[in-house]
């Protein structure tokens, strides 16, 4: 199973120089991820965690899509990848972050805020 992952995007490609030779390679844009869902055995039947990257507008998700996402309280991302794990021990909370905090859960979180926002007070 996995225990190093990178996910990007292609972005292009280019070339490099290396011993008076072209060498062809691809430029990946990378970003940091967001863990949206901890699979577990005792519940899915395998271990694993479901991540997302990147922005995406909430007004273009589905209402599944949208209660996920909520559900988790992730901000939504481009896509959804699942990277299959031995364990997932120590990923106990779907709402660690593999990068920096996201600006929305630096905001705060009274229940004025969340109306505002749009989902139900806690």
């Amino acid at each position: 199973m996995a225990t190093t992952a990178i996910v990007g995007e292609k972005v292009g490609m280019s070339q490099k120089w290396v011993d008076d030779k072209i060498v062809p390679v691809t430029v990946l844009r990378v970003e940091p991820m967001r863990i949206v869902q901890v699979k577990t055995p005792e519940r899915d039947g395998y271990s694993a965690l479901q991540v997302t990257y990147g922005r995406r507008d909430a007004k273009k998700l589905t209402k599944p899509e949208a209660g996920h996402f909520a559900k988790a309280s992730v901000d939504p991302g481009k896509r959804l990848l699942e990277l299959r794990l031995d364990s997932v021990d120590g990923f106990g909370s779907a709402r660690r972050s593999w990068s920096t905090p996201s600006p929305r859960a630096a905001r705060s979180t009274s229940p004025r805020s969340a109306e505002v926002r749009g989902s139900p007070a806690r």
